[in-house]
């Protein structure tokens, strides 16, 4: 049976508010499981103030002609779940997949906490442990999705679960190492730059098949660093370097639906 819609009244997946446009009935604005982080909010009526926890903004789209797999995105920073909303519309029509995209503390909706690297992992171990201990999704069921700045919680995730698979959409090595590639002559100056997310790192312990698709053309964050990344891979691995792909600009059909699920295909092969 496929993952159902958003129902508060049922209780099922995502809690207690949810936004749907009439127009697009299938398509959930939630306010996700709630984080471990407690925020204060000043009570109208008194001077006191009261703690609530957190939660965690996430749009779900799920595909009702699809099967079991549930994509978890974890989008670019130039993104919020918002703007990722038709490319994840059209991926998870395509493969055939429920698709839910997670905000970032400081991003779109979620801001009662900043940017922060902890936090990130937090709510990266808060959704993946709703999806599979309260509503009940097998891990082998639940593919990571990382673009960009996204491929820093999904390779935590990947080091520590044991889901479907990982697909790394333009990933790099590290923030710093990013840094050194965006900075070029000036790259003494990354020494600045405090090491967050060290994909290579993760990358090395990860516990599920990885896919990588980087473009040639991606001045933002070379593919080197994709080629790093997947050396590093101890579990099967694919590394797509679309010639005419760069780091914003790639073809939907032919840089990442066919090859991802040719991949997919493979894993699944008998």
């Amino acid at each position: 049976m496929g993952l159902k819609a958003p129902n508060v009244a049922t209780g099922s997946v995502f809690g207690e508010k949810k936004y749907a446009e009439e127009t697009q009935p299938n398509v959930s604005l939630n306010w996700g499981p709630k984080s471990n982080r407690s925020i204060k909010r000043q009570k109208s009526n008194d001077l006191h103030d009261e703690e609530e926890l957190e939660h965690i903004p996430c749009l779900f789209l799920p595909c009702e002609d699809g099967g079991n797999k549930v994509v978890i995105y974890f989008h670019g920073n130039a993104e919020d779940i918002g703007l990722a909303f038709d490319l994840l519309y059209m991926f998870g029509a395509e493969m055939q997949m429920h698709v839910l995209a997670v905000e970032y503390p400081g991003y779109g909706l979620y801001k009662t906490s900043k940017p922060d690297e902890e936090k990130m992992k937090e709510d990266a171990d808060a959704i993946y442990d709703y999806l599979t201990q309260v509503v009940g999704i097998k891990e082998s069921d639940i593919i990571l999705f990382g673009r960009s700045m996204g491929s820093g919680p999904t390779s935590y995730l990947a080091s520590r679960k044991e889901c479907h698979s990982l697909l790394l959409m333009s990933p790099y090595m590290s923030i710093k190492d990013a840094a050194k590639s965006l900075l070029g002559w000036a790259s003494f100056l990354s020494v600045i730059v405090y090491e967050r997310f060290r994909n290579v790192d993760l990358i090395a312990q990860a516990k599920c098949p990885v896919f990588f698709l980087h473009g040639q053309r991606d001045t933002l964050i070379p593919p080197h660093h994709s080629v790093e990344l997947n050396r590093v891979c101890p579990r099967e691995s694919f590394l797509h370097l679309p010639a005419d792909m760069d780091h914003n600009e790639f073809k939907l059909m032919d840089d990442l639906v066919q090859p991802f699920r040719t991949f997919i295909s493979q894993l699944e092969a008998p």
